[in-house]
């Protein structure tokens, strides 16, 4: 029977003020029925109160132990003896912490944690993302905290955008040439993103009336109270066209494929905007001050590979307005994650393994790594089911030189050979088909990627893929092929791949 973890995320910019003193009602007492418990914490930094309840040592999965910041300390008190921290990267004001239950210790491994600022001169921990990636048995799963760019207008949208990019290129597992998001099953993002709302971004006429308007100031009060009249009303959907990450995503600038917000109707949040709150407790309402926009800047987006996208499932979503401390209401969502069992071990005879044939290949609009071109050439990705090359190196086609819109000959491309037969253990996997620039002098540069799910392939009939092209979760042309399954004592065209000549790539 699969196994399904109960899971729990919390996003909070706790404003740099102690949070309350019991924790009731950011998580359960003891964890409730959870299993996992993520807390991606911003502007955490704050004078402890004497009478905190924070614990001073915690253990780590690794069996280390490690004196927490206080709010970790807290959220250790809150839940018990029976959890254990798996990692707790912390950077300045910004904290993430992944707690788990002792009692599934050993089916978790290969636990990392990443980090990279963005913000003052990309050294300052000011604003940046927190990363921690982890081994369930079969599946991985990684969390992200991130704290944007602030304030409102395009160039700060546009800098949150660059952020997300920067966080993506600068905590990368696994094979260093490609995201956490080519090489992890589920990717959850939580954070303080800090996209506003922009009543100009769902009315051309409004646009043009705040275009015309004389100060800033009279454009922030405009929007202040147009705002807070719908709020009022409790007309979120009308609120929900004029949210930025929103357009954003769907004209792929930034989250490329992610999805939020799947328990709710029409995948809005549908309750208050989190931002920018009085410090008091007037539940079930909420008050804001007139110093910004009231906006959904606190959000938990994630994106999965296609072969588990139905694993994860969102089963609740929502504000924790009676959490008073800070100008922002923490968000929290519960997830249910069917985890996948461990992969057999590769089979001692691979001619009894299938073999994948990717014909056809060819890129459109790819993305540009050079002046005005690019060298493209695709590495093969498949961990624990996908042989190397001879040399156990990832396999990779050839490249065309000074093109975003390559099309490989069949040659150029050579026959991916499986490590199992298993017919349910290769249903669960994906093939990820990394495309990278060749560069001479440095590493080769990721254009992006795109994964096929092996369930797809396995009846071994010919299968159509054209698939957006992402790099760093933004969009970035589309690649198309035909790919096929080929079990033993099917018909298959045995390839002599063509060799590009010297190759000095840095891989």
């Amino acid at each position: 029977m699969a196994q399904t973890l109960r899971t729990m995320v919390v996003t909070w910019n706790v404003g740099n003020a102690p949070p309350p003193a019991c924790l009731d009602d950011l998580v359960p007492k003891d964890g409730g029925e959870m299993d996992l418990v993520v807390v991606g914490m911003q502007e955490c930094s704050y004078t402890a109160a004497k009478d905190s309840n924070a614990v001073d040592k915690i253990t780590l999965h690794s069996g280390k132990t490690a004196s927490p910041y206080d709010f970790i300390g807290a959220l250790q008190f809150q839940l018990g003896e029976e959890w254990e921290v798996l990692e707790n990267p912390e950077v300045m004001e910004m904290r993430l912490v992944v707690f788990a239950r002792k009692e599934l210790h050993d089916q978790i491994s290969d636990v990392q944690s990443a980090w990279e600022r963005t913000g003052i001169g990309h050294a300052l921990g000011n604003k940046g993302g927190l990363a921690v990636r982890f081994r369930f048995e079969g599946s991985t799963i990684a969390f992200v905290s991130c704290h944007l760019a602030a304030h409102e207008g395009p160039e700060h949208r546009n800098r949150r955008n660059s952020d997300c990019e920067e966080v993506l290129s600068g905590t990368s597992f696994g094979w260093e040439n490609a995201d956490m998001l080519a090489q992890t099953d589920h990717v959850i993002w939580m954070g303080d993103l800090n996209y506003r709302l922009d009543l100009g971004l769902g009315d051309p006429d409004l646009a043009a009336t705040l275009k015309a308007m004389k100060s800033k100031e009279e454009r922030a009060a405009f929007q202040f109270k147009r705002v807070k009249d719908q709020i009022d009303a409790g007309n979120f959907a009308e609120l929900w066209v004029n949210d930025e990450l929103t357009k954003e995503i769907k004209d792929g600038k930034v989250f490329h494929g992610f999805t939020e917000a799947t328990c709710m109707e029409g995948g809005m949040y549908c309750f208050h905007p989190t931002f920018k709150v009085k410090r008091t407790n007037v539940a079930p309402e909420v008050e804001y001050t007139n110093q910004r926009t009231p906006s959904w800047c606190d959000r938990v987006l994630w994106r999965s590979m296609p072969a588990v996208r139905s694993n994860i499932t969102q089963t609740s979503l929502e504000p924790l307005i009676t959490v008073d401390t800070s100008d922002h209401k923490p968000v929290r969502t519960t997830f249910e994650i069917t985890v996948v069992p461990k992969l057999p071990a590769p089979h001692a005879d691979t001619e009894a393994c299938p073999k994948i044939e990717l014909s056809q290949i060819q890129g459109s609009n790819l993305k540009i790594c050079d002046s005005s071109d690019s060298d493209p050439f695709l590495v093969f990705l498949g961990e624990g089911w996908l042989a190397g090359d001879a040399n156990g190196d990832k396999v990779q086609s050839n490249m065309i030189k000074n093109t975003v819109n390559p099309k490989y000959e069949d040659s150029q491309i050579p026959l991916l050979s499986c490590l199992i037969d298993d017919k349910e253990a290769l249903a669960t996997q994906s093939l990820t088909i990394a495309i990278l620039d060749h560069d001479v002098t440095s590493a080769d540069d990721l254009m992006g990627y795109i994964s096929i799910s092996l369930a797809d392939l396995i009846d071994g009939n010919p299968c159509p893929v054209k698939q957006e092209v992402t790099c760093h979760g933004v969009h970035h042309g589309t690649l198309e092929l035909t790919a096929r399954m080929v079990w033993p004592g099917q018909h298959l065209v045995e390839r002599e791949t063509k060799k590009d000549g010297c190759r000095c790539s840095i891989l």
